[in-house]
């Protein structure tokens, strides 16, 4: 019974042997019939330093690649590809290099973008709204990237407040968000009012206009207020705001230009019955960017 035992054991290593040496014989086959090994990719720096708009061939700038039965294939590298960010302004960028077996050698560098923000937005006009069932509250308000470009279509919106409905005369607290390709977010809360449907301004209403209604600057960058004036409408007459008279439109600024954050200006004229027409701008102060030598 033993020596029946030992016989089958024997008989299970030979079988394992030879398995072994059937996959090492193949592996030799296909690697003598591929064309050996794969390209090897040669650079001078893991890290490479560069503005957003990168091109492939400044990717490729100073790479080699070389085949051990081809020699130089420079000639064939490639950039495979470029992750989502992995760190602030951080990436991974993917080489690929072919040889004429069709191995592929692959190689990766860390990317960094030397002048990139986050995702920005844009409004039209204020968050403002008379009372409508119709109201669309995307409908002001855009987003830009400085990689992807437009990105509006991806906005999503939140609505903060505990309430059943925003259509109905109040103000609400919405958070609006935006994320580009690299998988970076950018958030901004604002307030949304919707006013009565009776609600209208006197024609004789001094209404100032704004170059633009939503604005980003960095830390420490100047910030002149009255400098976002476009202009003041009478009866439905636009005036220079300087003809107007800076001293006629009052500003309050609550901007710190030295400490991140989300801040409002209003813009207010009155008319000479009293009427009170009051404008915000909506500032985000974002901290500087980063200075890499």
């Amino acid at each position: 019974m033993k020596i029946k035992k030992l016989s089958h054991l024997i008989l299970f290593i030979l079988v394992m042997l030879c398995a072994a040496g059937g996959f090492v014989a193949y592996r030799s086959y296909t690697e003598a019939n591929s064309g050996g090994l794969a390209p090897v990719i040669f650079y001078e720096t893991d890290v490479i330093y560069a503005k957003v708009g990168v091109t492939d061939e400044e990717l490729l700038a100073g790479m080699t690649a070389s085949d051990d039965k081809d020699g130089d294939v420079t000639d064939s590298l490639v950039v495979e590809g470029i992750s989502q960010f992995v760190d602030k302004n951080t990436c991974v960028v993917t080489y690929a290099a072919f040889d004429s077996s069709d191995n592929v050698g692959k190689a990766t560098r860390t990317l960094v973008y030397t002048d990139y923000h986050p995702p920005r937005f844009e409004l039209s006009q204020p968050m403002s709204f008379k009372y409508d069932i119709n109201i669309n509250i995307l409908g002001h308000i855009t987003a830009w990237d400085c990689i992807d470009g437009d990105i509006t279509k991806k906005i999503k919106v939140t609505i903060e407040s505990d309430v059943m409905s925003i259509y109905e005369p109040g103000i609400y607290d919405l958070r609006f968000r935006v994320t580009n390709s690299m998988g970076d977010t950018s958030y901004l809360p604002l307030n949304l009012e919707i006013k009565d449907a009776s609600y209208s301004v006197p024609a004789s209403a001094p209404k100032t206009k704004l170059s633009k209604y939503l604005e980003y600057i960095e830390v420490g960058e100047g910030f002149d207020p009255f400098s976002y004036v476009r202009s003041v409408s009478i009866d439905n007459t636009e005036v220079n705001p300087y003809m107007y008279g800076r001293n006629n439109i009052e500003v309050r600024s609550s901007v710190n230009t030295e400490v991140p954050g989300i801040y409002t200006v209003e813009y207010i004229t009155t008319s000479k019955d009293g009427y009170r027409y009051s404008v915000p701008l909506i500032v985000v102060v974002e901290p500087g960017t980063e200075v890499y030598e």
